[in-house]
């Protein structure tokens, strides 16, 4: 019985633990640990931590601020970048 104690006390202290090691993720390590695992299939963007390109040489935005293809400051001197959030996420 002492022994069955100890095995479901030990478990119940790596739940905790790993749930609170979840709690403390940022929201960056959290979108890393979703997509860290996915294949990439051709037809689908390449996906770093939260942001997609269509290939590997689209990443570098350094290019694209030298022809003036950067997003449009607002008059309130402020960029304003759409972008939608997935019914996946919860939080």
């Amino acid at each position: 019985m002492v022994l069955l104690k100890c095995i479901v006390g030990v478990v119940a202290m790596l739940v905790v633990s790993t749930w609170a090691e979840e709690e403390a993720l940022s929201t960056s390590e959290r979108i890393h640990r979703v997509n860290r695992d996915l294949v990439r299939s051709a037809d689908e963007p390449y996906v770093e931590d939260d942001v997609a390109y269509d290939s590997e040489s689209e990443r570098n935005a350094d290019p694209c601020t030298s022809s003036g293809c950067m997003w449009p400051k607002s008059s309130d001197g402020k960029v304003y970048v759409a972008y939608t959030i997935s019914s996946e996420y919860s939080e």
